[in-house]
């Protein structure tokens, strides 16, 4: 394993004081890499939301334009102030209030077929309803377009993206010694960088390998979707199904129950919410197992590519920054320094902010 050095002395890099120590006693010291989707964009992947939509446009075969009037237009996520792009994930918060009502208004009737008025009452109510209703989209938006465009974007492009930032400085931050924590879904960390996949928590869920893929060439239906074996952890951390539920189960039917019922209102829910939201929670106690085990020899954290300040911040403040509050942070930010902000809110004492 080799040993790489940390702090500056007249512009050379030495050993600092806590990493000697662990040197000298034969002990092994390693870097934490944290990294979001920046770094694949970093390295040339074209892996932004925006890019996600312009996937969507040309898929007509999968409707994709549609998908996009729903998630930028339906009356059913929460109003945002700016492109909902930019933070999809945000984005995707439900106005569960608003779908519930206007969803038992439309099907919460008794209608007389024979009435002319009443029936044409009712499709005004449903067709409204179901104009922009995510649900038409739930789980391709999130698991079955999205696996098959950030599959493709990265099977297709990394051998030459390897290629291209084989000189990059990148490669004197992240070596194949380090442990990673990936918020992303590629394993660009593998592929450019050597890092054993055994050092990589994927906290989000992975593509498979291209090498067990079949080598006479990918056949996505057969050899990338079928591999989905669960979802991508992909969506709002402000959905809460419990409150939906409640919220459910405190209406009052009113009708004979024929065009719905509580159950179908209830089952539709659990589809949108699945399909649209992210539970942090859920990972935390492989994420707490994943610094534990190697807690002793982190003597460096460093975060590139990755919104602290933004969807995933809560694991941060409940695991990693407690965890890992002494050791040296180094935290790369872009356009904006976010890095700053962050160091200050949770009080790192070793801890730099660096433009990248």
């Amino acid at each position: 394993m080799v040993i790489r050095t940390k702090i500056k002395v007249r512009g050379i890099l030495i050993i600092g004081f806590v990493s000697l120590i662990s040197w000298l006693m034969g002990g092994v010291i390693i870097k934490l890499i944290i990294c979001g989707n920046g770094l694949d964009i970093h390295v040339g992947l074209n892996t932004s939301y925006r890019a996600y939509r312009d996937y969507l446009v040309n898929k007509k075969i999968y409707e994709g334009e549609s998908a996009i009037s729903i998630i930028e237009k339906s009356d059913f996520f929460i109003p945002r102030d700016k492109d909902c792009w930019t933070d999809l994930e945000n984005a995707l918060t439900f106005d569960y209030r608003k779908y519930i009502t206007q969803y038992v208004d439309a099907f919460d009737r008794d209608i007389d077929v024979n009435n002319y008025e009443t029936s044409i009452a009712q499709m005004s109510s449903a067709n409204q309803f179901f104009k922009n209703n995510p649900q038409a989209i739930a789980r391709d938006f999130t698991n079955n377009w999205f696996w098959e465009w950030i599959a493709r974007e990265y099977y297709n492009n990394i051998e030459e993206v390897c290629l291209k930032n084989s000189n990059d400085s990148i490669h004197e931050v992240i070596d194949s010694d380090c442990i990673c924590i990936n918020f992303n879904y590629t394993h660009t960390l593998e592929d450019m960088f050597d890092i054993n996949k055994t050092n990589v928590l994927y906290i989000h869920n992975r593509l498979p390998d291209k090498r067990n893929l079949n080598d006479k060439g990918i056949d996505f239906e057969r050899d990338i979707l079928a591999l989905a074996k669960k979802q991508f952890q992909f969506g709002s951390v402000n959905n809460y199904l419990d409150e939906w539920l409640n919220f459910a189960n405190s209406i009052k039917l009113k009708s004979s129950q024929k065009l719905m019922s509580k159950k179908n209102l209830i089952d539709n829910l659990k589809e949108i919410y699945y399909a649209f939201s992210k539970k942090l929670s859920m990972n935390y106690d492989v994420l707490s197992k994943f610094i534990d085990e190697n807690k002793t020899k982190i003597t460096e954290v460093i975060v590139l590519g990755h919104s602290m300040l933004g969807v995933d911040e809560p694991y941060y403040r409940d695991v990693i920054v407690p965890k890992l509050k002494d050791v040296h942070w180094d935290v790369y930010w872009h356009k904006f320094d976010d890095a700053s902000i962050f160091i200050e809110k949770y009080k790192l004492p070793e801890a730099k902010s660096k433009e990248w």
